[in-house]
């Protein structure tokens, strides 16, 4: 199982072409607040929650890796370089050496070693590392070997089956450019008609974009005379020395060391993205950018032929927006927008989503590509994740291209050019590695992000205080119609957001069902003023958020709950947060109830009509009960929390169809598991029969429970397992029936 060479452009590498996930096509594509005594308010930094009691997996979990030796090295091409080409999507390699955990609150480094040890055996991995820490609180975890896409399943499959592991998905690699440039002229403005269409000259008497920092998550930034001038410090985030071709991993050098791979030349993605978004205007050496007084953040995440890790393309998207892990240096710098021109095929990767969150509850957007693939951007990441502002391209003569995605997913569009009408920007003659600066043309919809990332520095400068989601209704609003999606107009939009003359204190309007809710349970008093209107969500809800005093509630609303509210602050608020709002669990059914034992909400998912309890207790931390399903059916059966205890973690799906989760109450820990066959019963952990059951190998040993504990004709307590083993216990001692 070696990591499989890759040849010619197959590599796949950290995409750039959009915010929705697409398949390379023909163009440039170049935690929860720790339980709390009260939970009335947030106080200090979160404490460690206790660990989940270990439960053994029946098969050993495998964490990937793959040696540096097997990772394929880039050879420079003897030949001529390759003709001209259009950027083109990112793809994803089908294997990897790396996989993103996230462990359970209070799980010691010890206890992890033993989850990714019993992961490994019996496989032909080798000393699973734990190699850096990633946003959103994952472990990025290395082994020696490669993983196919079945191993890989299998593996993250394992690692779900740890009590310990809360998610665990594969660190995938993806590459977003595969294209050279096509051949170049002195470009001048009379080749922009991108800067035309979008009217940015029309803003620039009111906005350039001064005092506003642009971060460009992509291949690095060469040296260049349009853009020198206006670079602050950025990172090299590329944490494999094979991709980062400079030798020595992350460092504070984002120079970008050339994409070159095989015969395929280096197309100076993030120069060129850099040069749209923010090239200096009016020196008459070259292009013009979209905010010519911005500045540029570059942050690199792809080397190699465009390629890079997931984890890494995360933690440049949370770094740039002012987010610190574990061994980064502080980014004095914060970017007040963030391009992350990237695209690939798959569903949206959780650390994906969590670097988009961080940037989010800074009030920074992301904007992402939607992809080159010509699909439905449902279907490519980062589009597919909640919250970033997503753009598809147009070509020059408005219309949709043929290679954009498209759908619902897309926010906006903006110019990504076709060949013959392609985007020029700064970039280097090079055609591996540096060698000095030139202009030069690509197309795709890596091209048409940082159009709309340039237009969001105009705006912010035009008014510092606005948020995220008032800058893309303001993009929507005042674009125009172009294949069905409004097509930006910088002009328009910074002329939308620019105060007044003598600017007029005003609040959002608080009305409907959630302004009866907000006004009949105490106002401004209660949850403070409105941050912003209100937002429509799916299954035709919607939701309004509110501040009182840096303590932030939403209040949301559905046809079949009604409105009630879920507060940040808390540990219910944080989890339901964390893990994805209302898609996750649906909205909110009752308010938070607040015990002298714990606490709990109720949640319903109009899609599914499940119901979702979401309990914290100060011992157990905050955990999510599934009502619909066998384990939270047996618990509402058994006694609730008063009987069975508060959730410690989630429901946890096994590999071979089985379900389980923990509850403790006091000193007694539960633990209902559920199978096809069996449907669900309870392990008393704390009792004689359940520590027998622990010290046979769990269901590695006994099976599954068959049935729970019961007092049978003789007095005593039995309980039967599923692989024929009876337990009988009296007050004499335990008896092992077989």
């Amino acid at each position: 199982m070696t990591l499989k060479r890759i040849t010619g452009g197959a590599l796949a590498l950290a995409v750039l072409i959009g915010s929705q996930l697409a398949p390379a096509a023909a163009q440039e594509t170049p935690g929860a607040p720790a339980p709390q005594t009260q939970e009335a308010a947030p106080a200090g930094p979160p404490a460690p929650q206790a660990p989940a009691p270990t439960l053994a997996a029946t098969q050993a979990l495998q964490a990937p890796g793959a040696a540096e030796s097997a990772k394929p090295a880039p050879t420079l091409a003897e030949s001529a370089p390759t003709p001209p080409q259009e950027d083109a999507e990112g793809e994803v390699l089908p294997e990897t050496d790396r996989v993103i955990v996230r462990f359970a609150d209070g799980v010691s480094e010890e206890q992890k070693s033993q989850v990714l040890d019993e992961a490994a055996a019996g496989t032909a991995v080798t000393e699973p590392e734990i190699v850096k820490e990633s946003v959103g609180e994952n472990s990025v975890v290395e082994a020696n070997t490669g993983l196919d896409q079945g191993e890989q399943r299998q593996v993250v499959d394992k690692l779900k089956a740890s009590p310990l592991v809360e998610t665990a998905e594969p660190d995938l690699i993806v590459q977003a450019t595969s294209a050279a440039p096509n051949p170049t002229g002195e470009p001048h403005w009379g080749k922009q008609w991108n800067m035309r269409t979008i009217d940015a000259q029309g803003a620039w008497p009111a906005a350039t974009g001064s005092g506003v920092t642009i971060g460009v998550v992509d291949t690095g930034i060469v040296s260049h005379p349009d853009l020198n001038a206006k670079v602050v410090p950025g990172y090299d985030f590329v944490s494999d020395t094979y991709y980062s071709r400079d030798g020595d991993g992350r460092d504070a050098n984002p120079r970008d060391e050339g994409t070159y791979y095989g015969n395929t030349r280096s197309n100076w993605h993030g120069t060129h993205v850099a040069g749209i978004a923010g090239a200096v205007t009016g020196n008459r050496i070259g292009v013009a950018g979209v905010a010519p007084d911005a500045k540029i953040q570059p942050v690199r995440a792809l080397g190699t032929a465009g390629s890079g890790y997931i984890s890494d393309i995360a933690d440049a998207t949370a770094w740039a927006a002012g987010w610190q892990g574990p061994g980064m240096p502080r980014n004095a710098n914060p970017s007040q927008v963030v391009n992350v021109s990237m695209s690939w095929a798959g569903a949206c990767p959780a650390v994906m989503q969590n670097a988009i969150n961080e940037a989010h509850n800074r009030n920074v957007p992301v904007v992402v590509a939607a992809g080159n693939a010509g699909i439905n951007a449902s279907q490519a990441a980062p589009a597919n994740c909640w919250l970033p502002i997503v753009v598809g391209a147009t070509a020059s003569s408005n219309v949709l291209t043929g290679y954009s995605n498209y759908g619902s997913a897309l926010d906006v569009v903006a110019p990504g050019g076709t060949v013959g009408a392609d985007i020029w920007s700064t970039v280097d003659s090079g055609a591996y590695g540096p060698v000095g600066p030139s202009y030069g043309p690509l197309n795709g919809t890596s091209m048409a992000a940082p159009h709309v990332a340039g237009t969001i520095a105009l705006m912010k400068q035009a008014n510092r205080g606005l948020t995220v989601e008032q800058i893309r209704g303001t993009l929507r609003s005042t674009g125009r119609s172009v294949s069905g999606y409004p097509l930006i107009n910088a002009n328009r939009a910074v002329a939308a957001v620019k105060p007044a003359a003598k600017p007029k204190p005003s609040t959002p309007a608080v009305g409907g069902a959630i302004g009866a809710y907000y006004h009949r349970n105490g106002g401004a008093g209660s949850f403070g003023q409105p941050m912003a209107g209100e937002l429509s969500l799916v299954h035709g809800g919607a939701v309004q958020e509110f501040n009182r005093q840096g303590t932030r509630a939403a209040i949301y609303w559905h046809s079949s709950t009604g409105a009630h509210a879920v507060h940040w602050w808390g540990s219910i608020g944080a989890k339901f947060k964390r893990d994805g709002y209302e898609r996750t669990y649906g909205y909110p059914g009752s308010e938070e109830v607040r015990g002298s034992t714990g606490s709990y909400q109720f949640f319903n998912d109009p899609g599914t009509r499940a119901t979702n309890l979401l309990m914290w207790s100060p011992s157990t931390g905050v955990g999510a009960i599934r009502e619909n399903t066998g384990i939270g059916g047996k618990w509402a059966a058994s006694g609730r929390e008063s009987a069975m205890g508060y959730p410690v973690g989630d429901e946890v799906r096994k590999s071979d169809g089985a379900a389980y989760q923990f509850f403790r109450v006091g000193n007694r820990s539960h633990l209902i598991m559920w199978t096809p066959r069996n449907g669900s019963h309870t392990i008393l952990q704390h009792g004689a029969i359940g520590q027998a059951w622990i010290k046979a190998g769990r269901e590695g040993g006994w099976g599954y429970p068959v049935t729970d504990e019961y007092v049978g004709s003789d007095g005593r307590v039995h309980q039967k397992f599923s692989r024929g083993v009876e337990a009988v216990w009296s007050p004499s001692g335990l008896q092992i029936r077989r």
